[in-house]
């Protein structure tokens, strides 16, 4: 298994993971601590210079997409068209970028909330957008992310079996499955069977303990998490996505060396 950490260059409402002005920097930082890889969290790829990050000599692990929701409010299942139409078209920017980056899009926030009064309507918008998504991503040879969430940050794709049954509507080698224990931790009635039962789809992970900061603060018991996906033959990256405390190189430190000490 790879260790990655999510890192953004813009400010954001979401709390967890790094916030930083020099990405070069942190990345290099990173590198010297032990890192194979890093998860950039991108509000709008079209500002992103990659050119530097390709220099150094570390995998992007995935590229998050929910700034788009939580800054502009770009939905993939939103009621209003437009809305949804510069969501897709942000994702497919975010996809060209992957390619560039020899990396992976996470669908999760930004996917919207059900609503409208008419959450069928309203999944059925959703299953259209990502229809377009994924059939850009499959030409690109990029692979698409979904990641269940839990109900108190989004209403619908909460579970991990939830999510598995529309993965597998589409049959398609390029959508696949991230997990992540702290969604896990509200969802999932065992969060070891959950994964079990996903294992051939699972192509990234997040870890956070219960209370969003580094493994071994809160309750969940990650060595069970780890023998799992041991277990299951897990070799692509796990990645932090906590709430930097008690600061951002501290948090960076305590992640890696609990990760180091149980894989």
């Amino acid at each position: 298994m790879k260790l990655s950490f999510v890192i953004s260059q813009n400010k954001t409402k979401f709390e967890a993971g790094s916030q930083t002005k020099d990405l070069c920097k942190t990345l290099r930082y990173m590198k010297g601590l032990g890192f194979d890889g890093a998860e950039l969290a991108i509000r709008n790829p079209k500002s992103f210079q990659k050119e530097g990050v390709k220099n150094i000599d570390m995998e992007i692990s995935a590229i998050g997409t929910g700034q788009a929701y939580l800054e502009e409010g770009l939905s993939l299942s939103h009621y209003n068209n437009e809305i949804r139409k510069k969501a897709i078209k942000r994702i497919y920017e975010h996809i060209n970028l992957a390619s560039a980056l020899e990396s992976k899009v996470i669908i999760g926030l930004i996917r919207g909330n059900l609503g409208g009064g008419n959450f069928n309507r309203s999944i059925q918008k959703f299953r259209d957008s990502l229809n377009r998504c994924l059939s850009f991503a499959e030409k690109q040879k990029v692979t698409l992310l979904i990641e269940p969430i839990n109900r108190y940050e989004c209403n619908f794709l909460n579970t991990i079996s939830q999510t598995v049954s529309l993965i597998r509507d589409y049959k398609s080698p390029r959508l696949k499955l991230l997990v992540d224990s702290f969604h896990m931790n509200i969802e999932e009635q065992d969060m070891c069977e959950g994964i079990l039962s996903a294992s051939s789809l699972i192509e990234h992970v997040h870890f956070a303990d219960s209370n969003r900061l580094y493994p071994g603060m809160g309750h969940i018991n990650f060595k069970d998490l780890i023998k799992t996906f041991k277990k299951i033959g897990y070799k692509e990256f796990i990645s932090g996505e906590i709430i930097p405390k008690p600061n951002e190189k501290e948090a960076m430190i305590n992640f890696i060396n609990f990760m180091k000490k149980n894989i």
